[in-house]
């Protein structure tokens, strides 16, 4: 298939197929605006309408060292 062929239905495939997947949100992010760069800008088509909703910004908390694990850094230093 040749590129200029692929259709909207093709893209919301791709985008559904990385959702079922669970590539990160950001990942998903950044594929739906290439894909909409390359439509508008180089291959000078219609605007493309995406019918996969973006995904959120992922919230994790942060690896937080417990206070047994600090001092096990913090003993193991030779260099006082």
């Amino acid at each position: 298939m040749d590129i200029i062929e692929i259709t909207e239905t093709d893209v919301n495939m791709y985008l559904s197929y990385l959702m079922q997947k669970e590539c990160s949100h950001s990942y998903v992010n950044q594929t739906i605006s290439s894909i909409k760069f390359l439509n508008e800008h180089v291959l000078h088509k219609l605007k493309l309408t995406v019918y996969v909703e973006r995904p959120k910004k992922e919230r994790k908390l942060p690896n937080v060292l417990s206070k047994k694990e600090v001092k096990s850094i913090l003993a193991s230093l030779q260099n006082r």
